[in-house]
């Protein structure tokens, strides 16, 4: 009887979290469709000279304002084979989603026949709620900390560039 009790509450306490988790997700996704449908921002700030991952050539980072927040940073970078963007949403002053596409070249710079593959990263608090993650794409899960830490980096970083 213990036992049935006890695992019970596992289900509950687990169905529960998945609600909570479910219902967060749902939050982020409207979210972002609310900040695409924006056709006039606030400001909109432009980072010239970004240096970001590597060193290569024209990379571009926009960060989008409504007010006096800010609803999302789109990074491009630009390589031979590959063109890679990064696009940061936030939800209450915090990182939300990174959507992350990379397009692949089959010829140096030629977009026509690319290949596209787009990791989606959902976080709430600081921690990363679910990951759809497009076969192959390159991108390694750490754990979940690592992975929020790091994207929390590179928002700090971009931030930073946009003052100077």
């Amino acid at each position: 009887m213990i036992k049935t009790i006890s695992l019970f509450v596992l289900l509950v306490t687990g169905a529960i979290g998945y609600a909570q988790s479910d219902t967060s997700l749902l939050l982020i996704k409207k979210n972002y469709s609310r900040i695409n449908a924006i056709k006039k921002w606030t400001k909109v700030k432009e980072v010239i000279d970004y240096k970001a991952y590597d060193e290569g050539l024209d990379n571009k980072v926009t960060l989008f304002y409504t007010a006096n927040n800010l609803e999302k940073i789109k990074v491009i970078l630009y390589r031979e084979m590959f063109k890679k963007e990064t696009q940061y949403y936030f939800l209450n002053n915090e990182l939300s989603l990174v959507v992350d596409n990379l397009i692949s070249y089959q010829k140096p710079y030629q977009t026509k026949n690319a290949k596209i593959l787009t990791d989606k990263l959902y976080f709430k608090r600081g921690r990363l709620l679910d990951l759809v993650k497009e076969q192959d794409s390159g991108l390694d899960m750490p754990s979940n900390k690592e992975v929020y830490d790091l994207f929390q980096e590179e928002v700090i970083k971009i931030k930073k560039a946009s003052k100077e």
